[in-house]
């Protein structure tokens, strides 16, 4: 599952509050008083039956429930008491509050205010109160059963971090869960920005210019499910009615102001193998969805019984459904499909009587709409507002006015389309999935899923394997989705959505095996309908198929050795050309020394070897250096925080006359070689200055870390008991393990920020002993041995047991919590 926007983070970039109070953490630290797992009967307000949740050695909560508003119940209370302030930050972050909390502070090239802002703008909120309205009355009581269950753990035990905030928790509403679930949507969605990149070179470097730098076409050899027959055309990227729009490159006006671009870098990798390929014989499934690392983390291990059906796995804090996981016949992971379920729309306008109007699809001109938006910011314990305009046209609101600074002044005004239909069904589409039998019962469950768009690898204990996605994908029949669209014609508006029957799925037994990795599902030049051109590279996705390819038979242990792969395919890719263009280089002795390394790789980022340092500085400096060139400061920071920009740096390198090469600024013409080479020299400065004159000293891990931040974990005194240990890790952008990192941060350009926060491999040949593991732990209490218990196990490539053996769970319990109807007490 990602991403998307370029917040370096959820929680850990958010500033502690100067003002907040130490008191309650000495208080806390000297007798935390985080709720324990010990036995413990409970009254439960609402609750029709007995639930009983027993506790495993790390935490997890295993629940057995008689029906699904009790089991609702059960786990509301429990994700409220362990994860509370996390799923506020959740909820503030869709709405467009997190300045009501933390006030303004900096936050990735601009402040909470900015990111507030941007993300009112998406209108999460109000589309998450449609999504309320709209669900059916039974639905709707079912999931107040979870708010209540919420609320009243809060009431219970109120988190920390509100003692030392001084502020109280506000309580939980279904219009929250939904904001959440439409987060988690809008954190994978990918194609808008990816259109905003094409958009932004069409604008400064002229329309041939920039199809050729990123072209519109999907990646070879990079899709899951094999097609026969013919390829067909794709309708046109730029549309004709635009393609006069973009005569070429334009003098740079340097924009003063930049915008927070968070992101959640919503990526995954997924497969499933069938059992003539495994030890067991039966299939194995595999999943680790890369998202940002939070303290706690952005997913919650859960273990649900109710109604005759038995599933464990994973969570979003604030939605009570597991989304990945296994019951006791069919075992599930997912990957963003990357779907293209996001339009910009460029608009036609003009100025008359002094007022802006906005030519409509009905060809008459009207009125742009202002929308006021409010910011509120905390400032200790007094509140101020800040007043902001959002245009609106019948499309969307203005990207020009959600991220001013990103399109330069004489850019057309630019509209988001994004799709407002209702998604609260979508929420118990994963109730159902809970007790599918068979992948085919699977994928059924998952017609009702609107949202998110993603992409299943599931195995079954009857042998089956598939791949398939689910979620609501426009129709596109007269573009292609990868550039704006005339905002003013009927023809490229939105009418109706791809059938699910016609969504690209796979069903497979026997000796073979299905593998996703943020790659296409399908390759669109063999499919009906469009559900994306752009997508991951190939590189996690060719790995993966060649390590499953290779000899003997797969197991859990083969999987989990995938699942912690360090190669890096990229660098393969593009290390012979940058050998090449540095050949005949005159260089210091330092120098020499620094491409002697690179020569002698193996290709492996492991955390200690030197080569993956000197490759990454000198990647990230070309990068810069190109896009410098081209861009204004605040086109520089949209596109180099993007997740696919690398997509056609990449391109680039293996292109000597890209005419990114070429600095628009200066009368020399500038070729590939000229930019490796200052990239080179660069890299090696930058990397002497941070880690000294010994190239051979250069170990990547000093570089690439990972310090999963909590909310406060920016202040020094009290960082470390928030904080998880901050440690050295191997990898890079796409290896297996995915250790993602912002080369546009100047301070710490290769800080992992995201990646694989959870990890599971299934054999349903054995599946009471599946294995899974978290980047930090259960609880969200910094005092509780469960906050950061899994992490060393995370780190080190360890598991722990994911069990859903009943016998096996009340024998080992470390804690059995009896919830009880609160009448049931007064008798």
């Amino acid at each position: 599952m990602r991403k998307l926007l370029k917040v370096q983070m959820f929680l850990a970039m958010i500033i502690f509050i100067s003002g907040c109070s130490l008191t309650s953490y000495v208080g806390y630290r000297i007798a935390p008083d985080y709720p324990r797992n010990t036995n413990k009967t409970l009254q439960i307000k609402g609750l029709h039956h007995v639930v009983k949740a027993y506790f495993d050695a790390w935490g997890v909560p295993h629940i057995q429930a008689g029906d699904t508003h009790d089991m609702l119940m059960a786990v509301g209370y429990l994700q409220g008491r362990d994860r509370f302030f996390e799923m506020d930050i959740l909820r503030r972050i869709a709405q467009g509050r997190m300045s009501e909390l933390v006030g303004k502070q900096e936050l990735a090239g601009g402040t909470t205010v900015d990111f507030d802002l941007a993300m009112k703008g998406w209108a999460i909120e109000g589309l998450a109160k449609k999504d309320v309205a709209t669900m059916s009355s039974e639905a709707k009581s079912l999931m107040n059963a979870y708010v209540a269950g919420v609320n009243m753990a809060i009431k219970a035990d109120k988190p920390l971090e509100y003692r030392m905030l001084r502020v109280e928790p506000q309580p939980w509403t279904l219009t929250d869960s939904m904001a959440v679930g439409r987060l988690t949507a809008w954190s994978i969605t990918h194609n808008w920005s990816q259109e905003a990149t094409r958009l932004i070179l069409a604008l400064y470097d002229g329309l041939d210019a920039a199809k050729r730098i990123w072209p519109a076409t999907p990646l070879p050899n990079n899709a899951s499910l094999k097609t026969d027959g013919p390829a067909h055309a794709l309708p046109p990227s730029v549309v004709p009615e635009l393609a006069a729009m973009f005569p070429g490159h334009k003098k740079a006006l340097v924009t003063k102001r930049t915008i927070a671009m968070p992101f959640f870098s919503g990526a995954s990798n997924a497969w499933a193998v069938g059992g003539g390929l495994t030890q067991s014989g039966m299939p194995i499934v595999a999943s680790d969805p890369h998202l940002i690392h939070l303290a706690p983390s952005f997913m919650y291990q859960e273990h649900l019984s109710w109604n005759g059906r038995d599933v464990i796995g994973a969570a979003v804090p604030g939605i009570p459904f597991i989304v990945a996981g296994h019951n006791r016949d069919v075992a599930w992971g997912l990957t963003s499909t990357v779907a293209d379920i996001v339009d910009l729309c460029i608009e036609k306008t003009r100025v008359k009587d002094g007022k802006t109007e906005v030519l409509n699809t009905e060809g008459k001109w009207v009125p742009i709409q202002r929308k006021k938006f409010v910011v509120r910011v905390r400032k200790n314990k007094k509140y101020t507002s800040e007043v902001f305009y959002i245009r609106h046209t019948q499309n969307g609101p203005a990207f020009n006015d959600m991220y001013p600074g990103v399109l330069p002044s004489w850019a057309p005004l630019v509209t988001i389309r994004t799709d407002k239909r209702p998604i609260g069904d979508s929420i118990f589409a994963l109730e159902k999935m809970a007790g599918a039998q068979t992948v085919m019962e699977l994928r059924a469950a998952l017609k009702t899923m609107d949202a998110p768009v993603n992409t299943y690898l599931a195995g079954d204990r009857q042998g089956n394997i598939a791949l398939f996605v689910a979620g609501r994908v426009p129709i596109r029949k007269t573009y292609r989705g990868t550039f704006p669209v005339p905002g003013w014609l009927k023809k490229y508006q939105w009418d109706r959505s791809i059938p699910y029957s016609d969504m690209p799925h796979g069903l497979a037994k026997g000796k073979r095996f299905f593998v996703n990795a943020n790659n296409m599902s399908v390759d669109p030049r063999y499919s009906k309908f469009i559900v994306n051109v752009d997508s991951a590279p190939s590189y996690r996705f060719q790995r993966i198929t060649d390590l499953l390819s290779g000899k003997g038979q797969q197991t859990i242990e083969t999987s989990k050795a995938v699942q912690m792969d360090q190669y890096l395919m990229r660098a393969r890719l593009l290390m012979p050309i940058l050998l090449k263009d540095l050949d005949g280089m005159k260089l210091t002795e330092i120098e020499g020394n620094a491409l002697k390394i690179l020569k002698n790789w193996d290709y492996i980022a492991g955390r200690e070897a030197v080569a993956p340092t000197i490759f990454f500085a000198i990647y990230r400096f070309v990068a810069m250096h190109a896009l410098a060139a081209q861009l204004d400061p605040g086109a520089f920071h949209f596109v180099m925080t993007r997740r696919y920009t690398a997509n056609f740096i990449d391109l680039a390198i293996q292109d000597a006359d890209n005419p990114l090469w070429d600095n628009p600024g200066t009368t020399k013409h500038e070729k590939r070689t000229d930019v490796i080479r200052k990239a080179f020299a660069q890299a090696v400065g930058f990397l002497k200055k941070r880690l000294g004159d010994d190239p051979d000293k250069w170990q990547w891990g000093k570089m690439h870390y990972i310090e999963i931040g909590h909310a406060f974990g920016a202040k020094k005194a009290i960082a470390k008991h928030f904080n998880m240990p901050r440690t050295q890790l191997g990898g890079g952008m796409d290896s297996v393990w995915k250790t993602h990192f912002d080369m546009a941060d100047e301070r710490h350009p290769f800080k992992v920020t995201a990646g694989p926060v959870w990890r599971m491999v299934v054999d349903l040949g054995d599946i009471n002993h599946a294995r899974w593991v978290l980047d930090t732990g259960e609880s969200g209490w910094s005092g509780s041995p469960h906050y950061k218990d899994q992490f060393k196990q995370w780190v080190r490539g360890k598991y722990i047991p994911m069990t859903i053996d009943w016998k096996a769970i009340r024998s080992s319990a470390k804690g059995l919590w009896t919830l009880t109807p609160e009448q049931a007490t007064k008798k």
